[in-house]
């Protein structure tokens, strides 16, 4: 057996996993009965469902059939009762004695005297009383109810004054944010115009600062191919390297101070002119860099004045700007003030009206 499992190695994926895998391990498993016991257990189940949803069915079928049986009942009861109650009414005596016992009996029968053209009103009950109103009842129900509208129409009134003051300090909180985001924008808008501003003129420095840097080293440049060229020059040059023992006179002795009559004693015509126009050119380049520089230089102050041109008109316009912000903030709170100051007047004043003679003199008034 060690050897047959020596065989199989255990790198394999698929054998690891049939043999440690639970959910994969067939080995000395009974795979076809263990199927045959699945499906009869689901058969089961199912069976048990079938018969509870028919159970379930049936007791339906009951509770409806017993809902339907008892309101027949009651419908059958309902007409019955009825029916009694008609025999009853038609059976009864209709006398003065029926109604003894009636606790409304009072309340149905008419008053013995309506108005002095009451048909019942004999020769002696010809009178009239003076002060007696049979409308009070009337006029009072009628006051009341005006009453009630009255204060109904009041709570309506001031219920729309408070949601029109609810809508009012909405839109004043909305218009003061709107203030407020207005003038963070206007402090964004100035803090990145100013920093764009201060990168331009970092570049513009840098670049002016490059162009310096440059010149310098070309300058250097140009000096020290001059300076080679003129050492070239000199150490070529016959005249600076003169030999002084071919120079020397006869008649010195020592042969050290007298030099030959025919020794060079200066340059020629040409040559002058030579170095003459050297130098006028060397002027003349001399001018043509000072003119560059000064032109430079007046490019570089150009654009920084430009530069500090546009920075003062952004700080205008965002001042400007602020300015106008804070303009509007304030007639928005002067209007917000002459508001309040117009609604605490007319609340003082609102209900403090004292009362005239009107208003007792509606009292009493009936023609009796």
């Amino acid at each position: 057996m060690g050897r047959l499992v020596n065989q199989v190695p255990n790198h394999d994926w698929e054998r690891r996993q049939r043999v440690f895998n639970d959910k994969l391990r067939r080995i000395g498993v009974d795979v076809p009965t263990l199927d045959k016991q699945v499906a009869a257990h689901e058969a089961q189940a199912e069976k048990q469902a079938a018969e509870d949803r028919e159970s379930a069915k049936l007791t339906e079928a009951f509770d409806q059939a017993m809902c339907l049986d008892s309101a027949t009942a009651r419908a059958q009861t309902r007409i019955r009762d009825q029916q009694i109650q008609a025999y009853q009414l038609s059976q009864h005596c209709q006398d003065s004695t029926w109604d003894l016992n009636r606790p409304d009996r009072l309340k149905l029968q008419q008053p013995s005297r309506v108005g002095d053209s009451d048909g019942r009103c004999g020769p002696a009950s010809i009178q009239r009383f003076d002060g007696e109103d049979l409308s009070i009842a009337a006029r009072v129900l009628g006051q009341n109810q005006q009453c009630k509208a009255w204060w109904e129409a009041e709570l309506a009134k001031k219920q729309a004054e408070k949601e029109a003051e609810e809508l009012h300090k909405q839109s004043v909180a909305s218009r003061v944010q709107f203030q407020d985001r207005t003038q963070l924008n206007a402090i964004a808008e100035e803090e990145i115009a100013r920093r764009a501003l201060a990168r331009a003129r970092l570049v513009s420095n840098q670049e002016l600062a490059e162009s310096r840097k440059k010149a310098a080293e070309a300058r250097k440049a140009s000096e020290a191919a001059a300076a080679r060229t003129e050492q070239a020059f000199c150490e070529a040059s016959p005249w600076l390297n003169e030999d002084r023992s071919g120079n020397v006179s006869c008649a010195d002795p020592g042969r050290q101070a007298l030099l030959r009559k025919d020794n060079y004693k200066g340059m020629s015509m040409a040559e002058t002119k030579s170095i003459a126009e050297d130098q006028k050119a060397q002027a003349l380049a001399k001018q043509q860099r000072d003119k560059e520089e000064v032109e430079r230089n007046r490019s570089t102050a150009d654009v920084q004045d430009s530069y500090t041109l546009a920075w003062k008109a952004q700080q205008a316009e965002a001042a400007v700007a602020k300015a106008m912000a804070q303009e509007q903030q304030a007639a928005i709170l002067r209007a917000q003030i002459e508001e309040k100051q117009l609604r605490d007047k007319r609340m003082k004043q609102l209900y403090t009206n004292p009362p005239t003679s009107a208003y007792f003199s509606q009292f009493g008034t009936s023609h009796r």
